[in-house]
Order: C-alpha cells, then structure tokens, then sequence
C-alpha cells in the first residue's frame, strides 16, 4: 500500500475514472455541485483520500475526481494506492458528518434547527423556493455556515421556533426560516403574526391566522399529511394577508396543475 499527498490535475481524474468499475452509480448533480464549490473557492484540503485497489480500481473519490474535471480546477489529494479489492466493502460504512454536526462542534445552540432553516432560507433567496430539491442547488455546509456567521438573527428565530406549537404543527426549521424571511420583511407584522400563530388569539377582522392554525392542525390528524411545500406556502400566504390586512375567508394554495399561483413564497 503506497500513501501520497499530491495534486489531482483534470488528466489524472480522467485517468483515474477509467477504471471506476467497483463503485455505487456516480451523481453527476452531485459532482455539479462540488464543482460549483470549487468555482466558488469553498474547496478545503481535508484529509479526505482518493482510494485505488491493488489492481487499480478505483474505489473511492470518483465525485471529486469527477467534479475537478467539470471545474478544470486541480485538486489537492491524499492517494492511497494498492487497497485490497475487497476493502471497498468497508468505504463509507461510518455516518457522515452534517452541518449540524459541524456547527454543534463550534458550539452552536439548536444546530440542527439551525443548519436546516439556513438552508431553506438560501434556497429561498436563490431560487424564489425553500424547497427546490434539485441536489446542484443544496446549499454546501461552507455556505450554510457563512450564511450562520453573517446573520445571527438566526439563532433567536431557532430558539422561538422551539415552542411548542410551532414544533408539532409547522417544524422547528420550517418556523426558524419562515420567521426570520417574515422578520426581515416585517419585523412588526412578523411579531403579531408570529404572537397569533402560537397562541390562537386573533385580531379582530384578520381571519387568515386563524385559518392557517386550523388547517396545520387538522393536517396533524389527517392521513394524508401536506407537504412542506405547501405548508410553508400556506405560512406565505397567511402572513402576506396579515400584513397587508386582508380578511379571507378562505386559504389555500395552488402550487402545481394548469394554472399554479405565481411568487407563492414572494414577500
């Protein structure tokens, strides 16, 4: 077995992938993804190794290697070479680190809450859409944690989504983001549609609070639960009409089909 620290140049990944017989089925939306972080210079020099059998197999890396030749940018490595074949049934057996766990290291209350309504949050200011799934617009760990570091508003949002109310019927991250997208649009609307939420005591003539609290309860007790697409639209909506003052009888949204609301999640 033969370890060495060197630079991965476009050529050798190429190299390197013809023979990537042994592994699970490359994500090149993935690779996209790693590519596009480091086009953005998030890229850091980890330890992480690039893993090759003895009969030259590739048996781990192959989205990095991948990822240098979308980016043209070379990639410091460790290569270790000369792996038994069979050793690749033991890659990737431990749980990944996730940005949660990341911030919880540096200290971080309610990390989870946290990492996960950065999240919604940067694919909402991205996208126009909290929930977009494509793999190639998820954030990287590196932008969730500079997003942390450079809005710290984000913290008393976690920690007022931790109520009661907001977690059984909404999440805590899908009420960290809604409260902090709403804070900084409104922070007076914010707070009294935030207040109706929790505690179901309303305003006279705004009904869309009410509705909102009714239909995320009933949703609870249902069998076939909303998505959180359509609830944090719902969430949208609800506060758009608390804001604007507009008494609705009724709320619902429609996200797909014929006609589909437009900037369902605009502020």
């Amino acid at each position: 077995m033969n370890i060495e620290k060197l630079i991965i140049t476009p050529s050798m990944a190429e190299g390197l992938l013809k023979k990537n017989t042994a592994n699970r089925p490359c994500s090149m939306d993935r690779a996209k993804a790693l590519s596009d972080a480091m086009i953005r210079g998030e890229w850091q020099f980890n330890g992480d190794t690039i893993r090759v059998a003895d009969d030259g197999t590739l048996l781990d890396g192959q989205h990095r290697l991948n990822a240098v030749i979308i980016s043209k940018i070379p990639l410091p490595a460790i290569l270790i070479t000369g792996l038994p074949r069979d050793s690749f049934k033991t890659i990737d057996g431990g749980k990944s680190r996730t940005t949660g766990d990341r911030l919880a290291v540096n200290g971080v209350k309610n990390y989870n809450t946290v990492a996960a309504a950065a999240s919604l949050y940067i694919r909402w200011k991205g996208y126009g859409n909290p929930t977009i799934g494509s793999p190639d617009k998820k954030p990287t760990s590196t932008q969730i944690m500079d997003f942390i570091d450079n809005n710290p508003m984000i913290h008393g949002c976690a920690q007022k989504a931790l109520s009661k109310w907001t977690k059984r019927y909404l999440s805590s991250s899908n009420s960290a983001f809604c409260l902090m997208a709403f804070m900084n649009d409104d922070p007076k609307s914010a707070c009294g549609f935030w207040g109706e939420l929790e505690s179901g005591i309303i305003s006279p003539g705004l009904t869309s609070t009410l509705l909102l609290r009714d239909r995320l309860m009933e949703d609870r007790l249902s069998r076939t639960r909303l998505t959180q697409a359509y609830k944090l639209a719902l969430t949208f909506k609800a506060y758009r009409h608390y804001r604007d003052g507009v008494n609705t009888k009724t709320l619902r949204v429609r996200l797909d089909g014929p006609n589909p609301e437009k900037d369902i999640f605009k502020l």
